[in-house]
This record gives C-alpha cells, sequence and structure tokens, in this order.
C-alpha cells in the first residue's frame, strides 16, 4: 500500500536523524522538509500502472482531454491556459481513492484520407481481454467519502516536467459535491495537487 510505503520512509528520517545526532553529532533535521516532500511524491504523486474493470470505478468515466490531431497546434499543448475540466457523477456510497486516467483513439481518416470503416481503439478498464497500455492510476491520500449521486469536479492543467520534456505533470484540482436536504449543492471535500507521469 502506498500510504504505509510513504510512514514508512517518515519512520525511515526519524531513525535517521537520530542515529545521525547520537553517532556524529551531526542534526540533519533542517533536511526533513526537502526530504519528506521529494519521498512522498513517489508513492503518493505518481501514477502507477494497472488493469482495472469497471467494478473498481466509482462511476461512469468522462473525457477530460478530447484531441482532434487534424486541428489541435502543438503550442495548445505545450502551453495550455485553460483547465481542463470534467465532472463524473458517483455511482455508489463508498471511498473514492483515487482517479485513473486512460484514452480512446479513434481512426476516422480526414478529408483528403478518408477511411472506409472507422476504427476505436479503448483502453479504458474493461472486461475480458484489454491492451497492452492498461490504465495509470493516482491515488488521493486520504481517500474522499461519498455518496451515490454526489458529484466528482476535475480541473487539471498536462504540462511537461521540467526536468524531462517527455514526462507529464498533473496539476490539479478535484472537488466533491454533495447534496443538501433542501437540494443546494455543498463541497464536501476538494485535493489540489500535482501528480506525476513517468
Amino acid at each position: 500500500d502506498n500510504w504505509l510505503t510513504w510512514e514508512g520512509e517518515a519512520q525511515h528520517w526519524a531513525n535517521f536523524v537520530g542515529d545521525m545526532r547520537n553517532t556524529y553529532e551531526t542534526d540533519f533535521s533542517c533536511l526533513r522538509d526537502d526530504f519528506m516532500q521529494e519521498q512522498q511524491k513517489y508513492p503518493l504523486f505518481t501514477g502507477e500502472f494497472a488493469t482495472l474493470t469497471p467494478k473498481s470505478l466509482a462511476g461512469a468515466g468522462r473525457p477530460l482531454l478530447v484531441l482532434d490531431l487534424l486541428r489541435t497546434s502543438l503550442e495548445e499543448l505545450q502551453n495550455p491556459t485553460e483547465p481542463l475540466t470534467c465532472s463524473m457523477r458517483i455511482a455508489r456510497d463508498g471511498i473514492v481513492e483515487g482517479f485513473v486516467g486512460y484514452f480512446d483513439a479513434f481512426f476516422r481518416g480526414s478529408p483528403e484520407m478518408p477511411v472506409e470503416q472507422e476504427v476505436a481503439l479503448s483502453t479504458a478498464p474493461m472486461v475480458g481481454s484489454s491492451t497492452h497500455w492498461g490504465q495509470q492510476i493516482f491515488g488521493f491520500y486520504p481517500p474522499l467519502h461519498a455518496c451515490r449521486g454526489d458529484c466528482l469536479e476535475a480541473s487539471m492543467y498536462i504540462r511537461r516536467q521540467e526536468r524531462n520534456p517527455r514526462l507529464l505533470r498533473l496539476e490539479a484540482k478535484f472537488t466533491l459535491y454533495g447534496q443538501q436536504a433542501d437540494g443546494q449543492r455543498v463541497a464536501k471535500e476538494e485535493r489540489v495537487e500535482d501528480w506525476f507521469i513517468y
């Protein structure tokens, strides 16, 4: 479990600082925040490969990014000016442990090169045979507590990582909304984090 890995690193740091102080009379406590931030990034905020089925999901998937490669410019992808958004309805009571990323590709041809038959490739969670791409999962720590009918709204920028432009950073905000007895929508929980894809 990723949370236990993270807690283990916190204990590892406490042991290290104590050992260094006792053995070498050296105080490393000033590095704690940087160490903990770095250790948090990998087990908690880095996407992981998974092969999920639909029953793993808290509701139906919704598109966050739709690209028409005939019309999308490289500039739009490299320097987004508006966040990507989507809204997902929660289908059952329980915890929402994170979000999942996958893609669907539709091979429709072009006006210059039409296809006789459109072909679709989906890497979505499915029952039965799946593609080798699988999905990327990103955790919420701690998980969100949702009720059937709640709405999870996402607002996200997908950017290149500074150290390696082939890798991605997801700057995201997730807000879980519920309904009050009078029908008013109320924000129950919110997560604002950066997740990373390696």
